[in-house]
């Protein structure tokens, strides 16, 4: 019995060396502290309770002794207010569509030129014309009916070889996207090309 009480000394020694070894390696304040307080501990046996508790107490007096209630209501206080900033933010992440959506507002700045993969919208005046890319000349000519949030609707002014061109309208997305056309009625309507808002040329 003699010879596990040894050797359970012998292991709480080495622990104990390793670990203020490790501690010195570290340069941490804290993990200094800890290893400080913990050494003893390991080295006492059992029923060595005043040693641990001389431990703890040095531990305490040493190096949380600067650490007041104040600092803490503080840190508290610092983490709560953070917390409750992120909150805000994600609440208002989150209510900045419907706010948008609510007063009929795109949830981008809606432009009076579009660009297309395959012609150019472009307001000019009281209407808007249509180009092909590089070209001066207008394609066709269209009146601005309608604007929301989502789309706007341009109906053409331009006579074309259909009997529904006074019914044709181009509905062009707000934020960038794809391009439609109906026409007729019932109306059919047909995809007509990618587009992206762009600045207007001086």
């Amino acid at each position: 019995m003699a010879n596990v009480t040894v050797g359970c000394e012998l292991g709480h020694i080495h622990a104990a060396r390793f670990l203020q070894g490790w501690c010195r390696g570290t340069g941490s304040w804290l993990v200094k502290a800890i290893g400080s307080a913990i050494s003893p501990v390991l080295v006492a046996g059992k029923g060595e309770t005043a040693i641990m508790e001389k431990a703890r107490a040095t531990f305490f007096a040493t190096y949380l002794s600067g650490f007041k209630p104040s600092l803490f209501a503080m840190l508290f206080g610092g983490v709560t207010t953070a917390t409750a900033v992120f909150a805000m933010v994600s609440q208002a992440g989150t209510a900045v569509p419907l706010i948008l959506k609510t007063l009929n507002l795109p949830s981008c700045r809606s432009s009076d030129v579009y660009r297309g993969t395959q012609t150019d919208f472009k307001k000019e005046g009281d209407v808007w014309h249509e180009y092909s890319p590089g070209v001066v000349a207008h394609l066709y000519q269209f009146k601005e009916i309608k604007r929301t949030r989502d789309v706007i609707m341009l109906r053409n002014l331009t006579p074309r070889d259909t009997k529904d061109w006074a019914t044709l309208t181009v509905h062009l997305p707000a934020c960038d996207g794809t391009a439609k056309l109906s026409e007729g009625l019932p109306e059919r309507w047909t995809d007509l090309q990618q587009v992206w808002r762009a600045p207007r040329e001086s």
